[in-house]
């Protein structure tokens, strides 16, 4: 008896899953499932992914995420946009107020006393119990009380490697990796892929309709990429775009006419793309540097743009350098353009203030934006050697051995010093594996949610 997994802990989860998104891709096509989630615990950060790789694999991608709220644990299944939206209130709040669009799924923990009505009432129809190994008798008493449906949500956090898992929670709880393998090895079985045959041995044909129910859960979910991103709000400009570069062009006699057929032809394009809103609140943002005395720069291909010329944008005349547009803005390209701007850094404090108190808190979804890091090998080999109790020194001086941007994987090939071969073969492992995340240098991107 199959079931769909929808609560699914991938190397995203730091510490909790062990599950590389090519290894869980290929597993769901072996399994020969519809279907496959991706609901990492408080964060979306694979979902784009998640997105690229089921699809090129051959199934269709559901999108969750585990959250804690007041000390409850919910699982989230995304329907449709509206879903996205809530979704992104509720990871950044912790509040469930809005649920439209969501599958909403309450795992209760041992010792959990209270139930959240108020939450089932406002999910209706798409308000599930989800149990697991643990909380089976609690789930299905529950649901007798309240006459309502329970789905299969036991986690699967690996599908390959249980030891990868065991090791990157000792590399983020900061403790020894053996000792957890000796203590938590066992159990790694209900955590993994076999864990459908295992629910049946324990508790018979009673999981078969919580394995039947995932079924249900996943045809309700059409989720895809497409106009996630709200346009902004009506109102947030007092003139368009074209008017304010009609200004701009009424203050400026001595243009060519090849300069005005080209502010022409550019103006059409930014129109027609639908990102006349972004150019207004870049000039809004230059403009508030200029007026600040904070210096800027723009850089990348939006120096192409001679509507960034006119707007004061872009202090270089691209007519005269014979730049082409196109190479920023083109009527084939649908994703967003891209002005790359530098501040002065003794100022860019400021310039991101402005940006988040005008744009931010609620009105457009203005955030920061991450970088994502994976592990390399030097990173891979220090922090298992660290794992395995080996002095900060020494697991230094063993990693500055490997080349410096090389993949774990390379040290499959690498032939370990005498005594580490374990080490090696755990560090190698950390392939493709989630390491950490940081501050963006560029700073902000508008959305709908966190960066």
């Amino acid at each position: 008896m199959k079931y769909i997994p929808l609560r699914v802990h991938s190397v995203y989860s730091k510490g909790r899953g062990g599950a590389v998104l090519e290894e869980l891709a290929s597993w769901v096509l072996g399994k020969k499932l519809p279907a496959a989630a991706l609901s990492d615990i408080e964060n979306l950060y694979a979902w784009g992914r998640w997105n690229r790789v089921a699809r090129e694999t051959g199934f269709t991608p559901l999108f969750g995420c585990e959250i804690e709220v007041k000390k409850q644990r919910f699982l989230f299944i995304v329907k449709n946009r509206e879903g996205y939206w809530n979704l992104m209130e509720i990871l950044n709040r912790k509040k469930i107020d809005k649920s439209k669009g969501l599958v909403v799924i309450f795992i209760p923990r041992r010792g959990d006393l209270q139930f959240p009505e108020d939450i089932s009432t406002a999910a209706g129809k798409d308000f599930y119990l989800g149990a697991d190994f643990y909380n089976f008798l609690t789930t299905r008493a529950w649901a007798e009380e309240y006459d309502l449906r329970v789905v299969w949500a036991n986690p699967l956090k690996f599908v390959k490697n249980p030891e990868r898992l065991l090791l990157l929670y000792a590399i983020e709880k900061k403790i020894p990796f053996p000792p957890q393998k000796a203590r938590f090895g066992g159990r790694m079985p209900l955590f993994g892929p076999e864990q459908d045959a295992l629910a049946l041995k324990k508790f018979g044909s009673q999981v078969k309709e919580l394995f039947q129910m995932t079924y249900e859960v996943a045809e309700k979910c059409e989720f895809s990429f497409m106009d996630v991103v709200p346009p902004l709000p009506d109102g947030l400009f007092a003139v368009t775009l074209r008017e304010t570069v009609r200004e701009k062009l009424r203050e400026s006699d001595d243009l060519s006419w090849k300069e005005r057929q080209r502010v022409q032809m550019e103006l059409d394009v930014v129109e027609r793309s639908g990102f006349a809103p972004y150019f207004l609140v870049v000039f809004d943002v230059v403009r508030f540097a200029r007026s600040q005395g904070i210096l800027h720069n723009l850089k990348g291909s939006g120096a192409s743009s001679y509507l960034a010329y006119l707007l004061g944008i872009s202090h270089i005349n691209p007519v005269e350098f014979d730049l082409y547009f196109e190479r920023f803005l083109n009527r084939g390209r649908d994703d967003p353009p891209d002005f790359d701007l530098d501040f002065d850094s003794r100022k860019r404090d400021q310039v991101l203030a402005y940006v988040l108190k005008k744009y931010g808190q609620g009105k457009t979804g203005a955030a920061f934006v991450c970088s994502l890091k994976n592990y390399r090998a030097r990173s891979a080999l220090y922090e298992t050697a660290r794992a395995f109790g080996r002095p900060p020194a020494e697991a230094r001086s063993m990693s500055k051995r490997v080349p410096l941007f090389a993949q774990p994987d390379f040290l499959k090939k690498d032939r370990p010093l005498p005594g580490y071969a374990e080490i090696w073969k755990a560090a190698a492992d950390l392939t493709s594996v989630y390491c950490e995340n940081s501050l963006h240098v560029g700073g902000g991107y508008f959305d709908s949610g966190p960066g």
